[in-house]
């Protein structure tokens, strides 16, 4: 057996957290109109560089756990800037296990023999094509 070391990485689910700008008012003021003149304004301090919006930690730390739950135990994180909120995907990353390994390689010969058919059907049609021109 070869030496070479492999991780495996399953996706076990996503989640996005969006319009975190309305969460944020709706969570300090509950009873705020997006019409009303007073709908709240944030008050920013000038230093401030994060380019994220802020989450409440419980919220975050639930959704953690149902996932953590499901098998993950690790997260990507990407900011979406339209939606002001976070896609999240959950990962289960692990050292491959023996029979993944093996898996993994007879998927890849399988898609090989594939790609090595579909190339010889095409080769096949063009030469018969040919035969029939002479």
């Amino acid at each position: 057996m070869e030496n070479r070391k492999y991780i495996t990485i399953i996706k076990k689910g996503e989640y996005e957290f969006s319009e975190l700008d309305f969460t944020l008012y709706d969570e300090i003021h509950p009873n705020w109109n997006d019409n009303d003149e007073d709908s709240p304004h944030e008050l920013v301090p000038p230093y401030r560089t994060v380019d994220g919006h802020p989450i409440l930690i419980d919220t975050l730390i639930q959704k953690l756990k149902d996932y953590k739950n499901k098998g993950a135990n690790y997260v990507g994180i990407d900011y979406h800037v339209d939606h002001i909120g976070y896609n999240i995907e959950f990962y289960d990353i692990h050292a491959s296990r023996e029979e993944e390994i093996d898996s993994h390689k007879q998927s890849i010969e399988a898609s090989k023999k594939r790609a090595l058919q579909k190339e010889y059907d095409i080769l096949s049609k063009k030469l018969d094509e040919l035969k029939k021109c002479l």
